[in-house]
């Protein structure tokens, strides 16, 4: 038996201890000074589709809760080689999206002329870097101290004007990625909730290329889990043949940004409530897919939730006169597609 030196003893326990410590810095940045920090650095710590980040492939389970119970199960593969040269497969039953990123702008290649709700509630759910994006109705709050679960977070509230409601965004206190986003909207009605996501939760990170990515995100509709990404592969794309960025003739074209000034409603009226629903007191949501185009009109309008045929009618004649302040990248408008949600109350 050879007899160990208490002091060399002590250094070879402490070494691994060092090694940790010193792994863990190097993930941690320094604690943010003031509210707006917080909010860039949360989504930068999970952004991995950044400029620089090395080349990656992901593939995740996706689930959708379609009607009130029932959920749909597909997947999603995505093969990222830079900020514009990317290709993103989403499979689930009787719906396929292709999108092939380019400079500033992607092409799309759908099995639908419309876009689905719970599947763009899963875009804003993966789109880290809008997360702190404050729009011009907007205000950042103070940083505040949350307990959930035993669990002590950072969390910033960005107020909306006009009492409309707030989101509130929770942060790991040590990697300061992001961990909830609440959005608040008193005034929305209770019958639209079922549809609306208000709450997002990021969990199981790991580390990748110095970020710290979720392998587990969940949108709810109030309790109810809507949406649900997990994530079983993330791992280099060292060799990618260029041929698989190439999208298909006639794939449709529609440009991106960084930094987009948000569209706004410039006329718009209610539908008119349809005489024989509004007899029977029968209340219902009509959610509409509309595309805005660069003048502000809308095109494609398409019905997504269905409340009944003489509502749904009334919905797409109100909206199709609606009016919009197109976004704008850099001052220059361009077009893009939204999810109108129009309710029939009784009372």
């Amino acid at each position: 038996m050879i007899a160990i030196p208490p002091r060399l003893a002590f250094v070879s326990f402490c070494l691994p201890l060092v090694f940790f410590i010193l792994q863990r810095a190097s993930t941690a940045q320094e604690v943010p000074r003031d509210p707006a920090e917080w909010v860039t650095r949360g989504a930068e710590v999970a952004n991995i589709q950044q400029a620089g980040t090395r080349p990656f492939k992901l593939h995740a389970k996706v689930k959708i809760l379609v009607g009130k119970e029932q959920m749909y199960e597909g997947t999603f593969d995505l093969v990222w080689n830079s900020p514009s040269q990317w290709r993103e497969q989403l499979q689930l039953p009787g719906y396929s999206r292709l999108r092939f990123g380019g400079e500033h702008k992607y092409w799309l290649q759908r099995s639908v002329p419309f876009e689905i709700l719970r599947v763009d509630q899963l875009d804003h759910l993966l789109n880290f870097s809008s997360k702190s994006r404050v729009g011009s109705h907007e205000k950042i709050g103070k940083t505040q101290e949350k307990k959930e679960n035993g669990i002590v977070r950072k969390c910033v509230d960005i107020n909306r004007s006009s009492g409309t409601g707030k989101r509130s965004l929770c942060f790991d206190p040590v990697s300061g990625a992001l961990v909830t986003e609440e959005d608040s909207q008193p005034q929305v009605p209770t019958l639209f909730q079922a549809f609306q996501i208000a709450r997002s939760e990021y969990s199981d990170f790991h580390d990748w290329a110095g970020h710290r990515y979720p392998y587990m995100i969940v949108g709810f509709a109030g309790k109810t889990p809507a949406v649900e990404f997990q994530v079983e592969e993330l791992s280099p794309a060292d060799s990618v043949d260029p041929s698989m960025f190439q999208h298909a003739e006639g794939a449709e074209e529609w440009d991106t940004c960084d930094s987009p000034e948000e569209p706004a409603v410039l006329e718009q009226q209610p539908p008119k409530y349809p005489e024989e629903s509004h007899r029977s007191a029968t209340s219902g949501v009509v959610q509409i897919y509309a595309v805005i185009e660069a003048d502000g009109t809308l095109s494609h309008l398409a019905v997504i939730t269905s409340a009944r045929p003489d509502m749904d009618k009334a919905a797409l004649d109100a909206v199709s006169k609606w009016r919009y302040k197109p976004p704008a990248c850099n001052g220059m408008p361009f077009r893009t597609h939204t999810i109108i949600t129009t309710t029939f109350l009784i009372g």
